[in-house]
């Protein structure tokens, strides 16, 4: 039985276990359609369905590959491309292994010790001009790392706990900090200086029963979509990014996310605007939102701007005016203001998908690849 790529095994003895997305796995918590999910849309897009997406591939249904992985048991863990550079972490017995792409090879840039546990949900990788930012086990909670490019051991930034580690990413970067969740007997965003510990806390809520299933930030804010247990439904929070100076908790503003039965597993934040990954469980159907926080109060105003039965919703990126999303065999560009989209690149078993101004990354089963946006 194969499961989504987003749930792996790292037990003692053992290298990752690769497991890949299957048309016939689908995952609530991963990164869907019926008319009339999104009152007021304006931009709508499918895929899947009759004369939908072709099944999925093998090596010869990839192309643009830079390098491949050199075995089934070797998938990726994070992916991360800064000042041209591509970045991705695999994992061998007890260390996460950490590896720059170039001239169709890998080149390991370190290892950082990894401990043996039951890990259900992603990893990241975050990277800057001086380092990589990467979660690893430690006992039977994370800890985010430090490994720095000019070389050395890795450091530890803080340790911190979520919920079974399903929220997607697990943490996330800007150009000074490093945020992401704590759960104790409250649920809070914390935040650390990528320049090293200590960590300080930025908002503290109630409980959440799936803790952040997914995180996104901009200039200002950090959003965060949650399980919110009172309201029995899932909820999008807008969280300042400048604690008071009182370190007390921030008000956020909180919209319910009605369309999303399933937890929304992908957040991207554009102009202003919030792209949110989720799906419709009971029609079983995987959708793409356009939400903007400062005007919407529900996700009913949202925009729908993808849909589809095989649209992988955990695996979207924005990049100047197009949103490149997966299905199982492709990934494709329609641009945010509406329109057809087109297939950037052949592909299957997506783990990570990110850009920069001028390509498209992907690390999964077909290797590393990269495609001129």
């Amino acid at each position: 039985m194969k499961f989504p790529r987003r749930f792996r095994f790292i037990g003692a003895g053992q290298s990752l276990i690769a497991l890949t997305l299957v048309a016939a796995c689908s995952s609530s918590g991963g990164s869907n359609v019926a008319a009339g999910g999104a009152a007021g849309s304006s931009t709508m897009n499918e895929t899947g369905g009759s004369g939908g997406a072709s099944p999925i591939g093998n090596e010869e249904s990839c192309d643009h590959v830079l390098v491949r992985f050199p075995d089934l048991l070797t998938t990726p863990e994070g992916l991360a491309v800064s000042g041209g550079k591509i970045y991705v972490t695999t994992s061998d017995t007890g260390v996460r292994v950490v590896s720059e792409v170039a001239g169709g090879a890998f080149h390991e840039v370190g290892r950082v010790p990894n401990g043996d546990a039951f890990i259900l949900g992603p990893s990241a990788l975050g990277a800057d001009a001086d380092a990589l930012y990467l979660d690893v086990v430690q006992g039977s909670d994370r800890a985010l790392m430090r490994l720095p490019l000019a070389g050395g051991d890795a450091t530890l930034l803080a340790p911190f706990k979520n919920f079974n580690g399903f929220n997607s990413p697990p943490f996330l970067t800007d150009a000074q900090y490093a945020y992401f969740e704590q759960i104790d007997a409250t649920t809070f965003l914390s935040r650390v200086p990528l320049s090293g510990p200590p960590s300080e806390k930025v908002h503290e809520d109630a409980f959440y029963g799936d803790g952040y299933t997914a995180i996104g930030s901009d200039d200002k804010n950090v959003y965060v979509a949650v399980n919110d247990l009172d309201a029995g439904q899932y909820s999008l929070s807008t969280i300042s990014k400048t604690p008071d100076d009182s370190r007390t908790p921030i008000s956020t503003a909180r919209y319910t996310l009605g369309a999303c039965t399933g937890a929304p597993a992908n957040l991207l934040v554009d102009n202003g605007t919030v792209y949110l990954g989720c799906e419709d469980l009971a029609l079983k159907l995987r959708q793409i939102y356009a939400l903007a926080p400062a005007a919407a109060e529900s996700m009913n105003t949202a925009t729908l701007v993808q849909k589809g039965t095989t649209l992988e919703y955990e695996h979207f990126a924005i990049q100047g005016g197009n949103l490149y999303f997966a299905d199982q065999s492709h990934i494709n560009r329609v641009p945010l203001a509406g329109g057809t989209p087109t297939v950037v690149l052949a592909t299957y078993g997506i783990g990570y998908l990110t850009t920069d101004d001028k390509s498209l990354y992907v690390a999964g089963d077909c290797g590393v690849q990269q495609a001129d946006l």
